[in-house]
């Protein structure tokens, strides 16, 4: 059973009072120095809404007031949002964009920001530039964050990635206590982890993978696939290289029968134990252990395949994380840049991380490279962490807004199971992901 990450990770030296004070931090004798951002006036009264998503005001807004004790003279007003899925909040960004009535802060997917660059204000290079970026956060973020031409558009706040649930009772069943490291291993064990009944009928299935429509990120599964092999998304969809694949993720469900149509929506089945693995993001053990608090969750990497002509195997991740970016229409650019990019620094992601996971099993992980150390130890969060340094990501990421591209993979995969070739279902899924793109690209 994992166990909630102790607090001791988040424990701080303080150093003595005398040698640490700063007199401009606090907040009645704060406002009489100046600030300690360039261009930033410590004299007028700034201003700033920030959207947010999954994180309430008792979360962020501790950290806000601890940025106003820097800067008295800077209002942030936090306004996280709920709408009834993520593509309406993606669709209602893009209006406010268009509109230039976006709030000054926004939080969006990783995946939509190249989609955004017209209406979002890079970072000053005062504030971040490409050359600390890049020592700081994790590759994923920068290839989604940071332009050919080097500006910085967003920061992570946080960072999540697919990882393989597994059933840990069902697995010591069978005297298996780690999952193997190989796709071929993996099919094997799902295979021998599928109970069925006398007519051949799952009982149990091994594995939640092989069609679309009842498993959670089926899209990110193929996503993981196609970035292991080095195939970029949509352009080498209609390969040969990215068809096979296709060919062999519909294979557990064609040939060897480890997942059925008939099972619950997999994170559901998980919790239910009518299946023994699935892939899926860290957060979807929140739903899980609220179903079912008595379930024994571990949690692995995900299979890797061999190099080729090498004795190795490839070692590259999914990522899939939220980030925040200042809008072009905000009139505190600057000061909006200022917050994000205090947001963002070790300190204040140690107490992000600590403030929500007094309200949830843990808190998000860092997206910051020198705090991945303080993770490694965490059950739930240990694969993420190890493998944010060799991680890809795109938009075919599921359960982010995306659902255009998604439903395309989604359509590819139905249609093999259907009989169509999965060259000619990919043809048409890159087809619709271009034209999509196209047609969402903010002008």
């Amino acid at each position: 059973m994992l166990k909630k990450p102790s607090n001791i990770l988040y424990t701080l030296l303080f150093f003595p009072i005398v040698f640490s004070l700063n007199l401009s931090s606090l907040p009645f004798i704060g406002k009489f120095f100046k600030s300690s951002s360039p261009g930033i006036p410590s004299s007028k009264e700034i201003n700033l809404t920030y959207w947010g998503l999954f994180e309430t005001e008792d979360v962020i807004n501790p950290l806000i007031e601890e940025y106003r004790k820097i800067h008295p003279n800077i209002k942030i007003t936090y306004e996280p949002k709920d709408f009834s899925n993520l593509k309406s909040y993606k669709e209602t960004l893009q209006a406010r964009l268009k509109n230039n009535t976006a709030p000054d802060i926004i939080r969006m997917h990783s995946s939509w920001v190249s989609e955004f660059y017209p209406y979002l204000q890079p970072a000053p290079n005062t504030i971040l530039n490409k050359e600390t970026y890049s020592k700081e956060f994790f590759p994923a973020a920068e290839n989604a964050s940071v332009s050919s031409k080097g500006d910085v558009y967003a920061v992570p706040l946080m960072y999540e990635a697919i990882v393989v649930f597994y059933n840990q009772d069902i697995l010591a069943e069978k005297g298996i206590n780690r999952l193997p490291k190989t796709w071929d291993d993996f099919r094997e064990l799902a295979i021998a982890l599928t109970q069925k009944d006398e007519r051949g009928n799952i009982i149990r299935a091994g594995a939640a993978i092989g069609n679309a429509q009842n498993i959670a990120h089926s899209s990110d599964i193929l996503g993981l696939m196609f970035s292991q092999s080095n195939l970029k998304i949509p352009e080498d969809l209609d390969t040969q290289a990215a068809a096979e694949i296709l060919n062999y993720y519909t294979s557990f469900f064609k040939q060897d029968r480890v997942w059925d149509t008939w099972l619950p929506y997999s994170p559901v089945a998980f919790a239910e134990k009518k299946v023994a693995i699935m892939f899926a993001p860290t957060w979807q053990s929140f739903s899980i252990l609220n179903s079912n608090p008595n379930i024994s969750i571990g949690i692995s990497a995900v299979p890797q395949i061999p190099i080729w002509q090498s004795p190795g195997i490839t070692n590259v991740n999914w990522a899939s994380f939220w980030v925040e970016g200042v809008t072009k229409s905000s009139k505190n650019s600057l000061a909006a840049w200022d917050f994000l990019r205090f947001m963002s620094q070790k300190e204040q992601r140690e107490k992000l991380f600590k403030q929500s996971s007094r309200i949830r099993p843990f808190g998000n992980t860092f997206g910051l490279t020198d705090l991945s150390e303080t993770l490694k130890n965490s059950d739930y969060i240990t694969n993420v962490v190890l493998g944010a340094p060799f991680a890809k990501g795109g938009v075919i990421a599921d359960r982010v807004g995306n659902d255009n591209y998604v439903n395309a993979i989604k359509k590819a995969i139905d249609d093999v199971l259907a009989g169509k070739t999965a060259e000619a279902a990919l043809a048409e899924a890159k087809k619709t992901i271009q034209e999509s793109q196209k047609s969402s690209q903010l002008k």
